[in-house]
């Protein structure tokens, strides 16, 4: 929305504010702003996803004849988003204390909803406030 409102020599906030302002209204007033917002984002993505659909599925013309190769990268990412739990790429990443020592903590209940883990150490300094 930032560069729409740049391209229109308009400040974003100012872009932002008539939505909110379309949206309250429902009818007249910025209303037909934020439905034409609304239709050009829709068309905006359904444009870049044939884009994406078309390079997974490879180029024909129109008698049908392979113009360009599937591109699997594509295939990969459409895979990536629709389906992420068998999918998408995952990474593990081990975190430890100084020295590779486990991280000690202790559960620190002050009230009967406040539950939150403390990290127990040497150093007497707040790491948050400085203290």
């Amino acid at each position: 929305m930032e560069s729409a409102a740049a391209l229109g020599g308009v400040r974003s906030e100012t872009v932002y504010g008539w939505i909110r302002r379309g949206r309250a209204a429902r009818a007249g007033g910025y209303s037909p702003f934020v439905r034409a917002i609304e239709l050009a984002m829709a068309e905006f993505e359904a444009r870049n996803a044939a884009v994406v659909n078309q390079a997974a599925g490879g180029r024909h013309d129109a008698e049908g004849r392979q113009v360009a190769p599937p591109d699997w990268r594509a295939a990969l990412m459409l895979l990536e988003r629709r389906r992420a739990k068998v999918w998408a790429r995952t990474e593990k990443h081990e975190v430890s204390g100084k020295d590779g020592d486990a991280i000690k903590y202790e559960i620190v209940r002050e009230k009967a909803t406040d539950w939150r883990a403390a990290i127990v150490s040497n150093d007497t300094t707040d790491p948050v406030g400085g203290n």
